[in-house]
C-alpha cells in the first residue's frame, strides 16, 4: 500500500528512509525499473544486511544504501527527492494477530516512545523533498496518536503542506478505509475488514509556492535574524572570502540553517555559528 501511493517513477530521485529489511524498497525498485536514483536508508546497521542483500537480489543497480539520521542526510540532500517514503517506527498494533514478539514488546513501551520519534523523523525528510514533491507516512499502528494527530501535528508546524487523495488508487477504493479527524484522504486497512494486517498511508505534498525562489520568499521563513547573530554570520563570510556587500536584510533563519536571499540564486547555508 505505501509504495503504490507514493508511486515512484523510472527517473525519479525517491528516498526510503526507513528501509530495512527491504521489502518496500524492492517494490519502488521494481517501479523505477532502474532508472533514477533511489537511496535506502536505515537508522539500525545489523537491518542493513538484509536490506543490502534484498536490493542484490532483486537486481537495483541505481541503488545506494546508508546508514544515517535523518539529520545528516540533510546536510546532503536538502531539497533533493521528488519522493520520500517514510515507513515509520511505532508501536505495531496492526501486527499483533500475527507476531506475538511484537504483541509482547508493546506493553513495555512508554507513551511518547513512537510520538517523539515519528515527529523529528517528519519534520527531517521535510527539509529532503524538493518543492512540488511528495512524501507518504505509513505505519502499521492503529493509534490516533501515531497516525491521524502526527500529520496534524504536523501540518500546522509546515504550512507549505497539504494531504492528497489517492486517486491512482481507485481501483481498491472499496477495498480499504479512510482516516479519521478529517483527515478523508489517508488510508487504513483494519485485519478484521479487508484483506491484509493493520495498515495506515497518507501522501503529503510539498507546495511549490510555500518555498524560497530567486526572488521571492516564504512569509512563514521572513524572520530576520538578530543584530548579535546576523554580525556573527557576517564575520563568518569574510572569513571565508565570501563578499558582504548589499547583504544586511537579506539573512534569515529556517530552523538550523542560515538563508541568503540573493538576486541571482539562494544560497543555503548549512553552517553552525555562535
Amino acid at each position: 500500500l505505501p509504495v503504490e501511493l507514493l508511486n515512484p517513477k523510472p527517473g525519479d530521485m525517491v528516498l526510503d528512509l526507513c528501509a530495512a529489511p527491504g521489502g518496500k524498497t524492492t517494490q519502488i525498485g521494481a517501479k523505477m525499473a532502474n532508472k533514477g536514483f533511489l537511496v535506502a536508508n536505515d537508522v539500525n546497521y545489523k537491518r542493513l544486511l538484509s536490506l543490502k542483500r534484498n536490493i542484490q537480489l532483486f537486481g537495483l543497480s541505481n541503488t545506494i544504501v546508508t546508514n544515517e539520521q535523518p539529520l545528516s542526510l540533510k546536510r546532503q540532500f536538502s531539497g533533493f527527492f521528488d519522493k520520500i517514503l517514510i515507513d515509520a517506527p511505532c508501536s505495531g498494533e496492526g501486527m499483533f494477530r500475527r507476531d506475538d514478539r511484537t504483541k509482547n514488546k508493546y506493553e513495555g513501551y512508554e507513551p511518547n516512545k513512537f510520538t517523539d520519534l515519528q515527529k523529528m523523523i517528519l519534520n527531517d525528510a521535510s527539509d529532503l523533498l524538493k518543492p512540488g514533491g511528495t512524501m507518504v507516512y505509513s505505519t502499521c499502528t492503529f493509534s490516533l496518536e501515531e497516525n491521524e494527530e502526527i500529520i496534524e501535528w504536523f501540518l500546522t508546524q509546515n504550512h507549505h503542506f497539504k494531504t492528497i487523495p489517492a486517486h491512482n488508487l481507485e481501483k481498491i477504493r472499496n477495498h480499504v478505509s479512510f482516516g479519521f479527524n478529517g483527515f478523508g484522504d489517508a488510508i487504513r486497512i483494519w485485519p478484521h475488514i479487508h484483506k491484509g494486517e493493520g495498515h495506515f498511508a497518507v501522501r503529503l505534498e510539498k507546495e511549490i509556492s510555500g518555498h524560497v525562489n530567486a526572488m521571492t520568499c516564504d512569509a512563514d521563513m521572513d524572520s530576520s535574524i538578530s543584530k548579535a547573530s546576523e554580525s556573527a554570520v557576517l564575520d563568518f563570510f569574510k572569513e571565508i572570502g565570501l563578499q558582504t556587500d548589499n547583504l544586511i536584510g537579506n539573512l534569515h533563519l529556517e530552523r538550523e540553517k542560515v538563508i541568503l536571499y540573493s538576486s541571482v540564486a539562494v544560497t543555503n547555508l548549512n553552517c553552525i555559528y555562535k
